[in-house]
């Protein structure tokens, strides 16, 4: 079972890259939309052993994808609704907590 809200648990995705494997997920670390968080989970998100922060504040709506060369991207709304934004991480910083 996921941790995450119905409404955030839509955008989680998996990834079997050669020697990456699991469930990434983006979504607040908070019970109010806030502090934008990515998760790496290893065992089809039963649980989620690593997380960073992404993004400070209000933070909504995001939707993660996996991008060339191990990155993802993450397409979120941030403050208060006002702004799209698009962030790009590697996934050695995903892994690093």
């Amino acid at each position: 079972a996921c941790q995450f809200s119905s409404c955030d648990s839509r955008r989680i995705s998996h990834f079997k890259w050669v020697k990456l494997r699991g469930t990434r997920h983006s979504g607040p670390d908070s019970t109010k939309r806030e502090n934008g968080t990515v998760y790496a989970s290893f065992d089809d998100g039963k649980t989620w052993p690593r997380k960073r922060a992404l993004i400070a504040g209000e933070f909504a709506y995001s939707v993660l994808i996996r991008l060339p060369h191990h990155q993802f991207g993450c397409l979120f709304e941030a403050d208060g609704y006002r702004k799209i934004q698009f962030a790009t991480v590697p996934e050695s910083w995903i892994l690093s907590n």
